[in-house]
């Protein structure tokens, strides 16, 4: 144990004698205050040097995970901390200078409590990484929570540090802060607000990490992150979109995780050239009820039509408009729905529906409307799926004697300019 009045007298005749200073002079407190911070430094240096290896080697055996977090983000490092700033706190006699040491005593305590909250700050961190790495931050708002504690962690923390400076009691603090609270809420209202909607999107779960989401013109992709104020959404392009927890509570969004789990649509149309839409003679019925996935629905098409057609006048061409018939576009519809039915990719317990919409100056619109399996979701299993069925039935509708309608193109008008010369 060092004798601190034998280490006085020694600094007091190496300072006179050497460094010219008077007993009395600010010199020597100052002088003992720098040795202070420079045996402090030392201990800290060689404390962090000698048992932060050891604690590594000690975590690498145990494979254990928390422990591997708890020294990715230095808990063990910010303990070792509290040992010169506890020696800071037991050595404050040994400058012995009343105002020296009340300014060392107080810088002491607002480190101290700057150390506490560096090591909550890494039992946080190490709490949420362990939680991550379990898939459960997905579901629940885990770093939402954590940033909760870490505010009210800097809260008191501040307003602790704050009283040991000013030498006043915390309650003291609150209250002046109470007093204040109305000009607070002023200038920091849409912090507060933003904070706010932060709490109510973690809590109602209206987004989750991995939800694709569309926001206006804001964002279109998925969420990679959310916090207590900041929503970040990585786009299809790959840039990144920060959007306001507010503006997730106030603007209408889209949220298709839904959709990955129940199955996403395909809602596309066929522009059908109105003037190649026709009546179906029987030698072409009879064709079509080759078609496997035809035959059924022909069959029974005409013997509703030999039913409906009894009695019915149609002794010239003119009349047979009296009759009822089969259309080359009525059989395409129904070779698309039992298509559609029939294909492994597509969900057939739900909606499946070809319609037809309003017909326009580009035709008749020939919608299909239907969802696939749940494992069809992705974009570019999808969009594959979607441009096979597709690629089907263009190559199939000169079966019905249909066409596509389209804009004439420079070959068209090529084909003609030949035809006409």
């Amino acid at each position: 144990m060092i004798d601190i009045a034998s280490f006085n007298q020694w600094l007091l005749e190496v300072g006179q004698h050497q460094l010219g200073l008077a007993a009395d002079s600010l010199g020597f407190p100052l002088l003992r205050l720098a040795l202070l911070v420079l045996a402090i430094s030392v201990l800290h240096i060689v404390t962090v040097s000698c048992v932060i290896p050891l604690i590594r080697k000690a975590i690498v055996r145990m494979h254990h995970a928390m422990a591997t977090y708890l020294l990715k983000h230095q808990l063990f490092i910010n303990l070792l901390r509290f040992i010169p700033v506890v020696l800071a706190l037991k050595s404050t006699e040994f400058i012995a200078h009343p105002t020296l040491e009340t300014v060392w005593l107080k810088l002491a305590n607002i480190v101290l409590v700057i150390y506490s909250a560096k090591l909550l700050f890494s039992l946080l961190n190490a709490l949420h990484d362990l939680l991550e790495h379990r898939k459960i931050t997905r579901d629940m708002p885990i770093k939402q929570v954590m940033q909760l504690l870490k505010l009210a962690v800097i809260a008191v923390a501040s307003i602790i540090a704050i009283s040991t400076l000013l030498d006043k009691s915390p309650t003291y603090l609150l209250s002046g802060l109470t007093a204040a609270s109305a000009v607070i809420l002023l200038i920091f209202r849409d912090s507060i607000l933003g904070f706010a909607a932060g709490i109510q999107v973690a809590s109602q779960k209206l987004v989750k990490v991995g939800d694709w989401i569309i926001l206006g013109s804001q964002a279109d992709g998925e969420v990679v992150s959310i916090s207590i104020t900041t929503c970040t959404v990585k786009n299809w392009d790959n840039s990144l979109s920060f959007v306001p927890a507010y503006d997730l509570i106030n603007k209408p969004f889209k949220n298709f995780q839904q959709m990955y789990g129940s199955g996403r649509r395909i809602k596309r149309s066929l522009n059908i050239d109105t003037d190649s839409v026709r009546f179906f003679s029987e030698q072409e019925i009879e064709k079509m009820s080759q078609i496997t996935r035809l035959a059924p629905c022909v069959i029974q098409k005409k013997q509703e039509l030999v039913k409906a057609n009894q009695g019915v006048d149609n002794h010239n061409d003119v009349a047979e408009i009296n009759l009822r018939k089969m259309t080359n576009l009525g059989c395409f519809r129904t070779y698309i729905k039992n298509y559609l039915l029939s294909h492994p990719a597509i969900n057939s317990q739900a909606t499946v529906l070809v319609r037809q919409l309003q017909p326009t100056e580009r035709g008749i619109p020939l919608e299909l409307y239907c969802f696939t399996h749940a494992e069809g979701t992705a974009w570019v299993a999808f969009e594959e799926l979607q441009a096979d069925i597709f690629d089907h039935l263009l190559a199939s509708i000169h079966v019905f004697d249909l066409s596509i309608h389209q804009h004439p193109s420079s070959r068209s008008v090529d084909r003609i300019s030949q035809t006409l010369t």
